[in-house]
């Protein structure tokens, strides 16, 4: 109880968290717990985050693939295999310029000066207005590149977050996230801006992140028939918690207090 400082090497991750690995310990898992949702970041290897990728399509449970940085968020998608099914993605506005240029898409002059004006790893403050056009186009130009791709959601900092699709709106009930195959019946595209909730003073930020998907994932699976709009909400309004505490799980979370703070 009295750690103040952690400094881990995720190399260590990127050496065993392999494919062999993974169908070694993880399959096994999956068989017996039978997992409602599967959450992947962006630190095991290449060949294991595709292992884990097919497993997902295997047993056909939702994945969520938080990208982690911008160095690793290409490492599922090294192999171009249109069957590894993707029912969330969440990257920044880095991460998504990144995975832009690894596919080779038209990516527009002033999101290429605005990534190499800004530091990624901070809670950006300078993302405006007049970058949300720009960015919703780059997203669905990786949606229709990647149709394998169920939502994206853009994380924008301050800004808050963008939703596209090509399948639904955020609308539509959580369990449309586990339906598979993913087909586009129809030449489509699905559009909302979330803003973030205010909260004052901001102690850290530390985790927000990964309170969002927390909250996300637990409003997805807790209650399937609710819509992918209040799973949004939900991890905005859990991450909004985590800012105002200076741990990275504020001590004072719960589902009441998150009711409270989407009041």
């Amino acid at each position: 109880g009295n750690l103040h400082c952690l400094i881990a090497d995720m190399k260590v991750l990127e050496s065993h968290l392999d494919a062999s690995f993974v169908r070694t310990n993880v399959e096994p898992a999956f068989e017996k717990e039978k997992p409602k949702f599967i959450v992947m970041d962006g630190n095991a290897s290449s060949s294991g985050q595709i292992e884990m990728c097919k497993l997902a399509s295997k047993f056909n449970i939702p994945l969520f693939f938080d990208p982690t940085s911008t160095l690793k968020c290409i490492r599922p998608f090294k192999h171009q295999d249109n069957s590894l099914n993707f029912a969330v993605i969440k990257p920044n506005h880095f991460e998504l310029v990144a995975l832009a240029e690894h596919f080779g898409l038209s990516i527009d002059p002033s999101l290429i000066t605005f990534s190499s004006n800004h530091h990624s790893t901070i809670l950006d403050s300078a993302i405006q207005k007049k970058h949300l056009k720009p960015l919703s186009d780059l997203g669905f130009q990786l949606l229709n590149h990647c149709k394998n791709i169920k939502v994206l959601l853009l994380s924008l900092g301050k800004m808050g977050m963008l939703y596209l699709s090509l399948y639904f709106g955020p609308q539509e009930p959580c369990s449309l996230l586990s339906h598979q195959p993913y087909k586009v019946t129809k030449q489509s595209s699905f559009f909302s801006h979330f803003s973030v909730v205010d909260v004052l003073p901001i102690k850290s930020v530390v985790g927000a992140g990964d309170n969002f998907v927390a909250g996300f994932i637990h409003r997805a699976t807790s209650k399937p028939s609710s819509s992918i709009f209040s799973a949004i909400k939900w991890g905005m309004a859990t991450s909004t918690i985590c800012l105002e505490s200076e741990h990275a799980i504020n001590p004072l979370l719960s589902n009441t207090y998150v009711e409270y703070v989407l009041k």
